[in-house]
């Protein structure tokens, strides 16, 4: 279980940080700002 919680973290984290590099930083703020918020 942990292992496969790692795994889509792991995922999610490198599909953020691929579309950092293609989108530019801007866009991965937006991003964030827009997910804390839903958190929060």
């Amino acid at each position: 279980m942990i292992i496969a919680l790692a795994g889509a973290g792991f995922l999610l984290f490198s599909a953020a940080f691929l579309g950092w590099i293609v989108q530019g930083p801007e866009m991965f703020l937006t991003m964030a700002e827009n997910s804390l918020s839903w958190c929060f």
